[in-house]
């Protein structure tokens, strides 16, 4: 009976593999031309209208499962589970469609940044190559300076490099100088006429109120002392570790003695409590206590270690496209399957939802977290998504919604969220106790 079903999506999942293979092929390169860069790109497009008709042929079949009586259902419900194309299952060859089309995303992203990068580079060059001596002003983007002491001596070196030192007059050097102030920076010498004799007297004037070594220490201590402590998510402590690391660099910069006692007291006072277990373990096995720098080096080595566990998570191997073992793996553990997860058949296939292997984000049990039955709050959903540091699309560990790069949407609302947090879903209407079935 299930015939019919199988040349339907044997069919759209041909034309899958084949994009999947085709994309495989490039990555094997080392390198890839732009021809062949278009071509993954038209591919990662390509993949996600097939993946959406896939999913449309597999909600049919699914429905026309859940129609027949219980013992006709029994048979094709294995029909459906034992549904083999090229020696894959096929939900196999829709979760490897997944991957590739993430992986594409990424690749188009990066590739994005890296040719803004690079035109930023030609463009700066060529103005250099071109600035003439009787100015106007630079197409290169000068930077600006609102007052904030913590920003002075970068500003400062930056126009220094770009305008300062080269060979304008005074009076343009003064013009691009006042273009680049704002706000109270602007206001200081605001009372001074535009001439050559001047400028001098400008820079001398913001040097004085804005580069006082003192004011910029006090403003870098102070910043310091009301960071706020880190929470247990990882991203907290990398943001927390980040904007230490960057306080200190500052005063380091200007000479001022980081490595002492008041200064280790204050990064450890921005700590949640298991980080300071995690230093106060490594500090006994070390006989001694750890001084600044030893504490500042022994925290950049966690974030260090949190971020290449949650990017070696992350990484999906293309170079070894017949590993089956390690596809099917990343198969059986992958959230995205949950798009096909639909309700029905957490009562109607319990062969696939008790697989070994899946745990479900919102209660740690053996279904797929689409499928949750015991949490079924639309907000203790979110909290425990929250908790566990997951994005609120793609379920990954690591980032938020905002700066999430799959571009997937909710596929019950075509919502900008997961269809496991679906606002418009009513999760305690879905819930249905389980018919177990002999599938021996």
């Amino acid at each position: 009976m299930s015939g019919p079903y199988k040349r339907m999506i044997g069919t759209v999942l041909r034309r899958l593999i084949n994009r999947i293979e085709n994309t495989e092929q490039i990555m094997k390169k080392k390198i890839i031309d732009d021809e062949e860069k278009e071509s993954i790109t038209s591919d990662g497009k390509s993949i996600i209208k097939i993946l959406n008709t896939l999913e449309e042929k597999n909600q049919l079949w699914l429905n026309f499962i859940n129609n027949l009586d219980i013992n006709d259902r029994e048979t094709e419900t294995l029909a459906y589970d034992n549904y083999i194309v090229d020696n894959k299952h096929f939900y196999e060859w829709i979760e490897k469609g997944r991957e590739t089309a993430d992986f594409i995303e990424e690749l188009v992203y990066q590739r994005k940044s890296d040719d803004s990068e690079n035109n930023s580079i030609v463009t700066q060059i060529n103005h250099s190559e071109t600035r003439e001596l009787t100015v106007q002003l630079p197409r290169l983007q000068l930077p600006e300076f609102n007052g904030d002491p913590h920003h002075w001596i970068s500003f400062w070196q930056s126009f220094e490099s770009s305008i300062d030192k080269q060979k304008f007059s005074q009076i343009d050097k003064m013009k691009f100088l006042l273009n680049c102030l704002k706000g109270e920076a602007k206001n200081v010498v605001s009372d001074l006429m535009l001439s050559n004799e001047n400028y001098q007297i400008a820079v001398n004037t913001l040097k004085e109120r804005f580069g006082d070594k003192n004011i910029l220490i006090e403003a870098l201590e102070s910043e310091l002392f009301h960071l706020p402590t880190c929470t247990e998510k990882s991203i907290s402590l990398k943001n927390t570790v980040d904007k230490i690391e960057k306080i200190f660099r500052q005063l380091e910069s200007i000479g001022e003695n980081t490595n002492n006692s008041i200064m280790t007291s204050l990064i450890r006072s921005k700590l949640n409590r298991n980080i300071l277990m995690e230093i106060a373990k490594e500090e006994k096995a070390s006989g001694r206590k750890w001084d600044t720098n030893e504490l500042r080096k022994a925290l950049i080595g966690m974030v260090n270690i949190r971020e290449s566990v949650f990017q070696s998570s992350k990484h999906f191997q293309f170079s070894h496209p017949n590993n089956h073992n390690e596809i099917n793996q990343k198969f059986r553990n992958n959230e995205n399957f949950k798009r096909f997860d639909k309700v029905n058949q957490t009562r109607t296939f319990p062969v696939i939802t008790h697989a070994k292997n899946i745990v479900c984000y919102f209660c740690n049990g053996s279904h797929w977290t689409n499928s949750c039955t015991k949490v079924l709050g639309l907000e203790e959903r979110k909290k425990r998504l929250i908790d566990q540091n997951r994005c609120f699309r793609c379920l990954r560990i690591g980032h938020i919604l905002k700066n999430c790069r799959i571009r997937r949407n909710c596929s019950y609302c075509n919502g900008n969220h997961n269809s496991a947090i679906c606002p418009k879903r009513n999760f305690e209407q879905e819930k249905q106790p389980d018919i177990q079935m002999n599938c021996d």
